[in-house]
């Protein structure tokens, strides 16, 4: 099977598997959701996020750093990602 069209399947399969549970064999719907959940075939690193309890976001999360004139360092991360998470490479970038 070419390379792509394994990469392809194993991403149907797992958003088909993301919703369910196989138990005993009984096939039923998980309560909740997926930790990690593939929300989109097109672009499956896009994630679902929440800033507060009331405002979600799907997507990515921007990290940008400047001083007073100049842009000098800027991450992207899934949605689901904590704030904290990119500030090493943020850091990183900023002394390079």
């Amino acid at each position: 099977m070419p390379r792509d069209l394994k990469d392809e399947a194993d991403l149907l399969e797992r958003i088909a598997e993301q919703d369910i549970d196989d138990e005993d064999g009984r096939i039923k719907m998980k309560r909740g959701v997926a930790k990690d959940r593939v929300i989109s075939v097109t672009d499956p690193d896009m994630r679902h996020g929440h800033k507060t309890s009331s405002f979600k976001v799907d997507g990515y999360k921007s990290h940008i750093m400047t001083d007073r004139n100049f842009v000098t360092s800027v991450v992207v991360t899934p949605a689901n990602k904590a704030d904290v998470e990119p500030f090493p490479d943020i850091m990183d970038q900023c002394k390079e």
